[in-house]
């Protein structure tokens, strides 16, 4: 599936949006990011293009780098909510992360059915 960049925009900085996180380590937004179900190369990705539009600054830190969130980041975070002449493309972007978030649960749901359906199989519980 292809994800826009306004996708990719969206998604990390949204990572962000709780009071307090202008700043994550790059483990803590790698983390965080898991969650949204899109890829690891993604958030490479919005990474590059969060630091590309200047919403998004890398510092470097004694354990690992440093993302933060410039004021024009802070801005475009804060303004999100508030974006009429874009709605439409923040709906799709949306959309897109929801249909991303679902296959992802799907996934971990078929991957545990199955695993049960293996543990309870006549030929595993006479042993063959």
């Amino acid at each position: 599936m292809h994800v826009a960049e306004s996708t990719l925009e969206r998604a990390l900085l949204d990572l962000f949006a709780a009071p307090g996180l202008g700043r994550l380590s790059m483990l803590q937004a790698l983390q965080r990011w898991r969650s949204t179900g899109l890829r690891d190369e993604d958030f490479r990705d919005a990474v590059r293009i969060l630091i590309g539009r200047h919403f998004l600054s890398m510092r470097p830190d004694d354990v690992a780098p440093t993302l933060e969130l410039t004021p024009a980041g802070q801005a475009r975070l804060a303004a999100a909510a508030y974006r009429v002449p874009t709605m439409d493309a923040d709906l799709e972007d949306l959309r897109t992360l929801r249909v991303i978030r679902r296959r992802q649960s799907e996934r971990h749901a078929s991957a545990w059915s199955g695993a049960d359906r293996r543990e309870r199989s006549p030929s595993t519980a006479a042993g063959g």
